[in-house]
């Protein structure tokens, strides 16, 4: 999509694409994203990039894109991802450049990273998200440095699985 808004896209199998699974782009505002099952595309499941906002991204299934599962990419403002099951990604959830957006609720699991902030990312809140099966506990919320300190992440329960799976929260 490209400028559109007030639109739903719900109860789909998107899969087998050459590149992206779902990619509402330039300027695309107040999109719900619900209740897809997105896999197995070319690089990355969900991907809302280049000045979208109002997007709520819930209750997907995301798994097996070859890159990342959901992201949000170059000034992405105002949105959500909430509910989401992302597994057997290379990076689970993705921030980058963007900014107010809230990421919660969400299970990232068999995954080469969690949740990662790039950089240019600020105003974000991140929490109660689950992420486990991650191969190095450190990059289930990998946080680039110039995001350290402009972002809010708490209640987030990663289990390090190495580590007979006990939680801890980082």
């Amino acid at each position: 999509s490209k400028g559109v808004g007030d639109i739903k896209i719900e109860n789909n199998y998107v899969h087998d694409n050459i590149h992206y699974g779902l990619d509402p782009h330039t300027g695309t505002h107040d999109m719900i994203i619900r209740n897809n099952t997105v896999h197995d595309n070319g690089s990355i499941g969900i991907i809302c990039s280049l000045d979208c906002y109002n997007i709520t991204i819930e209750n997907n299934m995301v798994y097996n894109n070859t890159k990342m599962g959901i992201m949000f990419s170059r000034n992405m403002t105002d949105s959500i991802a909430r509910n989401n099951n992302v597994s057997n990604e290379d990076r689970g959830i993705v921030i980058s450049e963007s900014r107010n957006n809230e990421i919660y609720n969400n299970t990232v699991s068999d995954s080469g990273s969690g949740i990662d902030l790039d950089e240019d990312s600020f105003d974000n809140t991140i929490h109660d998200n689950t992420i486990l099966g991650i191969s190095d506990p450190e990059d289930a919320l990998g946080i680039e440095e110039d995001a350290q300190n402009q972002n809010a992440l708490y209640s987030n329960i990663v289990v390090d699985d190495h580590n007979q799976g006990d939680p801890f929260s980082p």
